[in-house]
């Protein structure tokens, strides 16, 4: 994951046996180790100001979202779930962190505050979903591919508690 101003990336990396979280700048000098525990831990995410990284870590027994400073600082878990929580990444705004779970059985997309309240899960289905992402803007027109294609393309923006999916078209439906 790049830094907003693209001069560090965070990144993880194999270290005592687990992967831990590292950033470095972007010519490979100053690297440095943002954690080290016992578990494994991943898929840094950068907040868009810079000042934050998200991640994920088993630290406290299964996969949980955590959250620290861009120097390592202040790494405390937000989800406390005994469920997986994985894959964190950040609303343009900075506001909110969409993340992989399967509290609900399956792995679905779920949306929670920065500080881990208002946890809201998005998708509901059999299927498992993973790799969220945020878009800065909602396209007018946006076709995922033909009906019959998978994986299928949903799109939901912050505000917005219902979406529909017919075929390549989309529908959002507003509070």
């Amino acid at each position: 994951s790049w830094s907003p101003d693209g001069k560090r990336m965070a990144f993880t990396s194999l270290g005592d046996r687990v992967n831990e979280i590292h950033t470095m700048n972007k010519n490979g000098t100053g690297r440095r180790r943002l954690s080290n525990t016992a578990a494994h831990e991943g898929g840094p995410a950068w907040s868009p100001g810079g000042d934050r990284i998200a991640f994920s870590s088993a630290r406290d027994g299964n996969d949980e979202i955590y959250l620290m400073g861009a120097d390592g600082s202040r790494q405390h878990n937000l989800t406390r779930n005994p469920a997986t929580d994985e894959q964190p990444t950040w609303s343009p705004d900075g506001k909110y962190l969409a993340f992989v779970s399967d509290r609900g059985g399956n792995r679905d997309i779920y949306v929670m505050a920065t500080n881990g309240t208002m946890v809201r899960r998005i998708t509901s289905h059999s299927a498992t979903d993973r790799a969220p992402a945020w878009s800065p803007f909602l396209p007018p027109d946006v076709d995922d591919g033909p009906a019959s294609a998978q994986p299928n393309l949903y799109v939901l923006a912050v505000g917005i508690s219902d979406y529909q999916q017919r075929g390549s078209n989309l529908q959002f439906a507003d509070d």
